[in-house]
């Protein structure tokens, strides 16, 4: 009797501890599937209903909401790990003040009234009187410029601009990216909001950080431009950003070597940047010759005029994870690249097995909107909802019951923001939208994981993302004169 409680009681504790080590540790995520026992249960009759149920969020609009107050909820109702991100945003931010021109009153009839400040900047851009830039946060659904590269690249053409924006000093995908060629010395340690933090130096704006060293062995970084778009065969002008180091007391910390020239680096203890060129060119090595560790961050590559488009890609991450880049961060670069549209696409690490209950992560969700508006109050912000996801259920593959309640948590979080929401599901196609794009396509759209769409699929969304940012933009030049 005893062997058999204690055989149950082991059983019940690696049931219990097995969604957080499936979170946190790689292997499972490859090779097993979710689930959490302590979710609420639903009557399988009841789960197959919501599924089926028709949405009504439409491919061709998009959503904003306001004057809508947000439920909260206290703490000892969040999880463990979400209760931690709540107190780990080092810091309260400043607030901002900017003149900005009033925007129309909220009409969600009207999909001009929801990206407002983006369209703003879009016809600026258009008559080459600035830039319309766009921070593009996600997850393994976007690394490699995924989808982001579509937009890019129909945008600039319309548009105008020129370059691939953001990219971080090293990248764990820099392999298969094609939008810029990408290699790096080996001794530049990384951290990320996934991947754990560095003792010195902040995340930035992506949510990474990379410790640059004053090493014997020069660290170094190289980039090539790319011929796969027209808009991305040069670099127009490149910029450095990195974190100084708060224990050197020199007003300098060294200098980035190029082909050309050496740059002295500034040492501020708080967000650096340095202009490397504003010339145009087609490669940049840079090797780092420093007398303290920095923190690096990333370089721009970037048009005066026109879309510039930040691919901000984290493999794992689940959004909520943004809380913890410091709000002084975010305001510094913010005041450096000033984007006129945010955008938030997550959704994946965050759907389980027979989950149904998604109220924590929409107070997340609604935190980390919050934190943008707060500190890029000239950002007009666009949550992405969850796109189509399948697996097994009694040997039939179909949409995974918990995406619906899923979505549902995105869309309430946007509403009680008073932000725009689309919905990546319906662009696809809606309940079993996965399966026909793995199956049905010919060449297929998505890869046989049912979780992530390939490249061709990733262009089929960004082309969809596209238009409806488009008819958007021409609502907005008939509606708001």
């Amino acid at each position: 009797m005893r062997r058999t409680l204690g055989i149950l009681s082991i059983t019940l504790a690696i049931l219990l501890a097995y969604p957080f080590a499936y979170q946190r540790i790689p292997f499972f995520k490859e090779n097993f599937t979710s689930f959490n026992l302590l979710n609420g249960l639903m009557d399988k009759k009841d789960v197959k209903k919501l599924v089926s149920a028709p949405f009504s969020i439409k491919t061709n609009d998009f959503f904003a909401f306001h004057d809508s107050e947000s439920v909260e909820m206290p703490s000892s109702q969040l999880s463990e790990s979400e209760e931690t991100l709540i107190d780990s945003s080092q810091g309260e931010p400043n607030e901002i003040e900017l003149n900005l021109p009033p925007s129309p009153p909220v009409d969600t009839s009207k999909i001009y009234t929801l990206l407002f400040r983006f369209f703003q900047s879009l016809e600026k851009a258009e008559k080459g009187e600035g830039q319309a830039r766009i921070f593009y946060f996600g997850d393994s659904m976007i690394e490699g410029d995924l989808i982001t590269q579509t937009i890019r690249d129909n945008l600039q053409k319309q548009f105008g601009g020129e370059g691939v924006g953001w990219v971080p000093v090293t990248s764990i995908v820099s392999g298969f990216r094609g939008t810029i060629l990408h290699s790096f010395s080996k001794n530049i340690p990384y951290y990320s909001l996934i991947k754990g933090k560095s003792k010195l130096f902040p995340f930035g704006i992506q949510g990474e950080v990379f410790s640059i060293k004053n090493d014997t062995v020069t660290s170094w970084v190289k980039y090539s431009a790319s011929k796969i778009y027209p808009k991305l065969s040069n670099f127009p002008s490149i910029r450095f950003f990195y974190h100084g180091n708060s224990s050197f007391s020199n007003s300098t910390i060294g200098v980035i070597k190029t082909k050309n020239e050496s740059i002295s680096l500034p040492n501020k203890n708080s967000l650096n940047s340095v202009w490397i060129t504003k010339e145009p060119s087609k490669t940049l090595l840079t090797e780092f010759k420093i007398q303290a560790p920095i923190g690096g961050y990333g370089f721009s590559f970037e048009s005066k005029n026109g879309v510039i488009l930040d691919n901000f890609s984290l493999r794992g991450s689940n959004g909520s994870s943004l809380l913890q880049i410091p709000g002084k961060i975010i305001q510094e670069f913010n005041e450096e690249l000033s984007p006129s549209l945010i955008v938030l696409q997550y959704g994946l690490n965050v759907a389980q097995k027979d989950r149904t209950n998604f109220e924590n992560y929409r107070i997340q969700l609604e935190k980390v909107i919050k934190l943008f508006q707060k500190n890029c109050p000239q950002s007009s912000i666009l949550v992405m909802g969850v796109g189509d996801k399948s697996r097994k259920i009694d040997g039939e593959l179909q949409t995974d019951p918990c995406i619906p309640y899923l979505i549902e948590a995105q869309k309430r979080a946007a509403m009680n923001c008073g932000v725009a929401f689309f919905s990546l599901y319906d662009a696809m196609g809606g309940e079993g939208s996965m399966i026909r794009w793995v199956k049905e396509e010919k060449p297929a759209l998505a890869n046989l994981d049912y979780t992530h769409v390939n490249g061709r699929g990733a262009a089929k969304l960004g082309n969809i993302i596209h238009k409806f940012l488009i008819n958007g933009y021409q609502d907005y030049k008939s509606g708001a004169k």
